[in-house]
């Protein structure tokens, strides 16, 4: 599954173009394509759930 994954994979020339314009633009994440975009949509959509969760409560300290 990997060898096949990795002969599926994308021109290193083209994610040497994306790395050098994240450094350039001083990007925190650099992406490739949008195969995890769904993922990482729904981990934020729980981690915004949980500051919700509080949301309006002040911490007793």
């Amino acid at each position: 599954m990997l060898r096949e994954r990795i002969s599926q994979g994308i021109d290193p020339d083209y994610v040497g173009e994306l790395v050098r314009e994240g450094v350039e633009k001083d990007l925190p994440y650099i992406f490739t394509d949008l195969e995890f975009e769904p993922m990482i949509e729904a981990r934020f959509a729980a981690i915004k759930q949980g500051f919700d969760h509080i949301r309006g409560r002040t911490p007793k300290r």
